[in-house]
C-alpha cells in the first residue's frame, strides 16, 4: 500500500521534448538516444510516450499507423527532476534536437518512487531497457 504523500510538494522542472517515431541520430532512434542520456546522466526516471495523432508548426499531420507506430507517429520524451539537473540535462541534449520542440515548465513532486528524484542517486540495475 502506498504510504503518505509529502507534505511539502518538492519544487522541480518538468522537461517535454516532442519528436517523431522516425527521427534518428547516427542511424539510432532519438527517444532511445534520450532514454540512454537521461540515464547516464543520473536522473532517477524519463518515459516515452507514443502518440496517436498531431500536428506541428509544419501544420502536417502526424499519426500513428494502425499496423504499429509509422517515422511520423508523434513521441513526446518527458523528465521530472531538480531544477540545476533538468537544465544540465536540457544543455546536453540541445544539440541533438534538430527539429522538434522541448518545453520546460515548473512541476511540484507529491510522490516519488523509492528510486528517487532526478539527481539523487540512480538505482543500482543494469541500465538496460527491457527486451
Amino acid at each position: 500500500m502506498p504510504g503518505p504523500a509529502s507534505s511539502r510538494p518538492a519544487p522541480a522542472l518538468e522537461l517535454s521534448v516532442y519528436l517523431l517515431a522516425g527521427d534518428r541520430l547516427s542511424g539510432r532512434p532519438l527517444h532511445r538516444m534520450l532514454l540512454d542520456r537521461a540515464l547516464a546522466a543520473g536522473l532517477a526516471g524519463a518515459t516515452v510516450s507514443l502518440g496517436m495523432l498531431g500536428f506541428g508548426a509544419s501544420g502536417q499531420w502526424h499519426r500513428s499507423g494502425l499496423r504499429g507506430p509509422g517515422v511520423s507517429a508523434p513521441v513526446l520524451f518527458q523528465v521530472i527532476g531538480p531544477e540545476a539537473a533538468i537544465r544540465a540535462f536540457v544543455a546536453e541534449i540541445d544539440q541533438l534536437i534538430e527539429s522538434g520542440l522541448i518545453t520546460l515548465r515548473p512541476a511540484a513532486v507529491i510522490r516519488r518512487a523509492a528510486g528517487g528524484l532526478a539527481g539523487d542517486a540512480a538505482p543500482a540495475g543494469s541500465g538496460q531497457p527491457p527486451a
